[in-house]
């Protein structure tokens, strides 16, 4: 099918077309074939409010020089680390909105060994 440079410019549609052709399909070319739905199916999942799967990365690529290797290992933690903290902040945001309505029952932090007494709400683990 294409490099990876020739597959960020071609339309995802002609990489699917193209694969539905092939008898038998090499590794590179379902590796192809996954990021095209990816990119296809991205700014559905964000219009139904999913969040996008990232696709698959293989971590050999012994056809590739060590520098091109590396820059696509990176590009690749750079996605997983925007994933995660998007992950991160949106647990956080909802812990902050689950804290502020919850109607709290406090408990003594019986654990917390210091000398000013602390509570903790038994429903969403808010502590005052």
């Amino acid at each position: 099918m294409a490099d990876s440079s020739e597959m960020a410019e071609q339309d995802p549609w002609e990489v699917i077309k193209a694969f539905q052709g092939l008898e038998n399909p090499t590794e590179r070319d379902v590796f192809d074939f996954d990021c095209a739905a990816v990119r296809i199916s991205r700014p559905i999942f964000k219009r139904f409010g999913y969040h996008p799967r990232v696709p698959p990365r293989k971590y050999d690529h012994p056809e590739l020089g060590p520098h091109e290797e590396l820059s696509i290992l990176r590009e690749y933690q750079r996605v997983l680390h925007w994933h995660l903290k998007s992950l991160e902040n949106e647990i956080r945001r909802k812990t902050d909105t689950l804290q502020r309505t919850c109607e709290h029952k406090w408990e003594r932090d019986l654990s917390d060994r210091g000398h000013r007494s602390h509570y903790e709400c038994r429903l969403c683990g808010a502590y005052r």
